[in-house]
């Protein structure tokens, strides 16, 4: 029997496990996968810190046959040189606009920037930018979500974007998400779903020509202080309602708030992922 094994390197929160109390935490996400005989990584956290919890993992950062940036925020992509310090042949897949913006965020303080270091991937042969959702191999396929049939995370209004014809509110056009194909449904990787979790499902579906979601493991952008308690039983309520058998699996960017909802709301259909939170799921 052919397995997905997913494992997450780095996130802000720490296990609950003794033995994985060691890792590094970071206000940043990484994820490493296994499937088709292929090794992935999805983001590079905020630092280093994802590889030196992956050397603790016995994961090699040298081996992995495949870079995939979500989208251009430093606490996905911070963590890009020590990568390329490591690894000297993965090809490197994000959307054709990351090194076409610079990021910024207004949250918290004077307005800063929040974007990836466009010097260490720059003019790199490896580096594939792309914008056209494709199948990587047979059950692995990058997509650029677009519908926005449902409502956008309400903190992306503190995130703005600049480029040759001047700042403007975010879009999120240059973030992607992954799909991998199994017997049992899609699974979906989406580390920040600045593009709204049921839209970013919508066009997987789309695309993937499958209605089933097996889970859907990434942050939801819920961050506390923006969605009202109401707003947010909402989107649980709608969620449980479309798609009642996925597995809803959480972090990063969720806020308390939201995981306290989603826990109570989802029937045991929701978990929350943290640094070295591994799993195992049928092909």
């Amino acid at each position: 029997m052919d397995y997905l094994t997913i494992c997450v390197l780095v996130d802000n929160r720490m296990a609950k496990e003794k033995e994985l109390q060691s890792l590094e935490c970071e206000h940043g996400l990484s994820f490493y996968f296994e499937v088709d005989n292929h090794r992935f990584l999805l983001d590079t956290g905020a630092s280093r810190n994802f590889s030196a919890n992956a050397e603790h993992l016995g994961i090699s950062i040298s081996k992995i046959d495949t870079l995939l940036l979500s989208h251009g925020h430093n606490d996905h992509t911070g963590g890009i040189s020590e990568f390329l310090d490591k690894n000297n042949t993965a090809k490197i897949f994000a959307s054709e606009k990351l090194l076409k913006y610079n990021y910024f965020s207004s949250r918290h303080t004077l307005k800063r920037e929040i974007g990836i270091d466009k010097k260490t991937i720059k003019d790199n042969p490896r580096f594939v930018a792309k914008h056209t959702n494709m199948w990587l191999t047979q059950q692995v396929a990058i997509v650029f979500p677009k519908s926005r049939k449902y409502s956008l995370p309400q903190a992306n209004k503190f995130l703005s974007i600049a480029d040759t014809s001047g700042e403007r509110l975010d879009n999120f056009d240059h973030e992607m998400a992954v799909v991998i194909k199994t017997s049992e449904g899609l699974i979906i990787l989406s580390p920040c779903s600045h593009n709204g979790v049921l839209n970013i499902i919508d066009d997987c579906k789309t695309f993937a020509q499958c209605q089933q979601i097996k889970a859907f493991i990434g942050g939801m952008h819920l961050v506390d202080g923006f969605e009202n308690e109401e707003e947010i039983i909402a989107l649980a309520n709608k969620i449980n309602r479309l798609y009642p058998d996925m597995q809803l699996i959480s972090g990063h960017c969720t806020g308390e708030e939201a995981i306290k909802i989603f826990t109570e709301k989802l029937n045991g259909k929701f978990s929350t992922f943290y640094c070295g939170w591994n799993e195992r799921f049928v092909l």
